[in-house]
């Protein structure tokens, strides 16, 4: 999911970091990852060059004023090029590419067969989608996750799951703030447009993991969002058992020292504020750790790509978000037990085999929706894979023959 341009930025910043021109500063650097999963979401959504936003057009092209008198071929990019492997810099690394080919979430082999054939583009056979699409017996206490392809379902699916509870529920409302990163100081000359880029840029928090609203109560599944600590990451499933009153949360984050302080530390002081009495949910995981979660200030940067047009961005919020049902894309990278996984409305190729691919055994998953279609695999993906010369890793000290 990483895109062309963000490689490129990193490479950028590498070199920075190191004063050196060489690809990554001169640093070894490993990739891990499979181009047959979901492809970069937002590609080229920012400018390499100068960082403004780039017009969602088939061909990438910067309108900015910082990249009229630049040549042609620093202003345009094909979509087609989204892809990592696409950057410059990965042909400059002279990369050795090496295939992992032990599968650990499934031992099962015809499990492990129906995923090969969806990601390589292979159409399955009656008897395949059948194991897929049977139902399945589910322990008694456990909860199979409804994976879909369309977020609007996924909110609708949530909503109507939690008006099925009948706790009271708590509501959070996020607050957003953004700053200019170099501050105007005192009997400066403003420049107008300050204000309208704070407006802006506060506007790309629309689509910010963290929800503007949240809404919760006792038994509603939820995920985590944010990682907490060496055992709760961005994935974590669980269940809320009760609201506890956060007492010490703004004392936490005043004796934390990190960038964006005071932005973070303004930004808790107005989410406590509009968010009172200041209740926090007590969730049990699923690897059965119980936890008070926080409210957490996320901060990024927008602008451009000096100091003095950079605009610092902060969205407050509890990292949570309800889970009865999750989008394929929030999946990837989870491992789930449980796995319902609706077929309708599939648009992207690598979806089917992410979602069905998150399950560790057919006895745990179910395939419905009745629609048995494969889209197609990218075929830039396709050709990546067929050209690239493949290594095996060969044990410590034991060399080809």
């Amino acid at each position: 999911m990483v895109e062309n341009q963000f490689l490129e930025r990193l490479n950028l910043l590498f070199q920075n970091a190191m004063v050196n021109n060489l690809p990554f500063g001169g640093k070894q650097v490993i990739f891990l990852g499979d181009f047959h999963q979901l492809p970069p979401v937002k590609p080229f959504e920012f400018c390499l060059q100068c960082g403004e936003s780039i017009p969602d057009k088939p061909e990438v092209v910067c309108l900015s004023a910082h990249c009229k008198g630049l040549p042609d071929q620093m202003k345009f990019v094909k979509k087609s090029d989204k892809w990592a492997f696409r950057a410059p810099v990965w042909r400059e690394l002279r990369l050795r590419h090496v295939k992992l080919e032990q599968i650990h979430r499934q031992k099962d082999a015809r499990f492990q067969d129906i995923l090969n054939k969806i990601r390589n583009g292979q159409d399955l056979e009656k008897d395949e989608w059948h194991d897929l699409e049977r139902p399945k017996e589910i322990p008694k206490h456990a909860f199979a996750v409804r994976l879909m392809s369309m977020l609007y379902k996924v909110k609708q699916f949530n909503e109507q799951e939690l008006l099925k509870l009948r706790s009271q529920p708590k509501s959070w409302r996020a607050v957003d703030l953004c700053k200019k990163l170099v501050g105007t100081k005192e009997g400066e000359w403003r420049d107008p447009n300050i204000d309208q880029k704070i407006r802006e840029y506060r506007d790309t928090l629309r689509d910010h993991r963290f929800l503007p609203e949240l809404t919760l109560k006792v038994g509603a599944r939820v995920v985590l969002l944010q990682n907490l600590s060496g055992k709760l990451v961005n994935g974590s499933q669980g269940v809320i058992i009760g609201f506890q009153h956060a007492s010490r949360e703004l004392e936490k984050i005043r004796e934390t020292h990190g960038e964006h302080q005071s932005l973070r530390e303004e930004a808790m002081v107005a989410y406590h504020q509009s968010n009172m009495p200041p209740w926090r949910p007590l969730v049990r995981f699923a690897n059965g750790m119980v936890e008070l979660i926080p409210a957490i200030a996320s901060t990024s940067i927008r602008g451009g790509s000096k100091v003095q047009e950079q605009y610092v961005v902060c969205r407050t919020q509890i990292p949570l978000t309800l889970a009865w049902a999750l989008s394929i894309h929030k999946s990837q990278g989870m491992t789930l037990d449980y796995v319902e996984v609706s077929s309708k409305d599939i648009f992207e190729s690598g979806q089917l085999y992410v979602a069905l691919s998150r399950a560790t055994h057919l006895g745990g998953l179910r395939l419905t929706g009745f629609e048995r279609k494969q889209l197609p695999m990218d075929n830039d993906v396709l050709k990546f894979y067929t050209e690239t010369i493949w290594e095996k890793l060969q044990p410590r000290g034991k060399k080809k023959a």
